[in-house]
């Protein structure tokens, strides 16, 4: 029952993140002015992206079977990706860590604040 609802949380958070937002994203950068045109565009760039991106997976994939001199690469990539996400989540943890505290003190201050949030608004 939990495993199902897993699948779909976890599913839809990855068909948002891969495919949804950078769509929307690109989108909404494209200079264009109708909606259509503004999808579209932001489909062809979020396309062209992700196919420079798989062919420089491939190739990386091949480099690294013709290094190891063996096509079984799959464990390896597993590793590679397990690193590469612990490293960010250690790296934003990190930055979070130290970036909270600095936040909240610099709210303490209400002059400070008022002539920040007066700068802002111009």
């Amino acid at each position: 029952e939990t495993y199902a609802a897993y699948q779909v949380v976890y599913w839809s958070t990855f068909l948002l993140a891969w495919g949804v937002l950078p769509t929307v994203r690109e989108s909404l950068l494209s200079g264009q002015f109708t909606f259509m045109t503004r999808l579209r565009a932001g489909c062809k760039k979020a396309f062209k992206t992700y196919a420079f991106l798989l062919c420089l997976a491939g190739a990386g994939i091949v480099a690294l079977a013709f290094t190891l001199h063996d096509w079984h690469v799959v464990p390896v990539l597993m590793a590679l990706g397990n690193t590469y996400g612990l490293l960010l989540v250690s790296l934003l943890l990190g930055y979070g860590l130290v970036d909270l505290p600095r936040h909240a003190w610099k709210k303490s201050d209400p002059v400070s604040e008022l002539r920040r949030r007066q700068i802002m608004a111009g």
